[in-house]
């Protein structure tokens, strides 16, 4: 028999999960992951990697964030501030990490 025809979406995002909670610890901050990278929570990456190697802020990650945590509008701006420039921080060196 076949299993894989039994393997279905909400199996794979139950199994995930399920691997993600028990490999990664909850942070209630926002943190550096061990790639130097703004994360929060379980691994969720504040900024995306492009095409071309460089790095771009998540806006609509941080702005989510920002409304679940409630903060107010001053600590948006500052926020998105703070991360723009550490985000312009990595795109300065883009390579140096991955030089093959």
């Amino acid at each position: 028999m076949d299993n894989r025809n039994n393997f279905s979406n909400e199996k794979y995002l139950a199994a995930r999960n399920r691997l993600v909670e028990r490999n990664e610890d909850f942070i209630n901050n926002i943190y550096l992951d061990t790639n130097g990278l703004p994360t929060v929570g379980i691994g969720v990456l504040l900024v995306n990697r492009q095409k071309d190697r460089s790095w771009e802020l998540n806006y609509s990650r941080v702005n989510l964030l920002a409304d679940i945590a409630n903060i107010s509008e001053l600590d948006r701006k500052n926020l998105v501030s703070t991360l723009e420039k550490y985000t312009d921080t990595l795109d300065k060196h883009r390579d140096e990490k991955y030089q093959t």
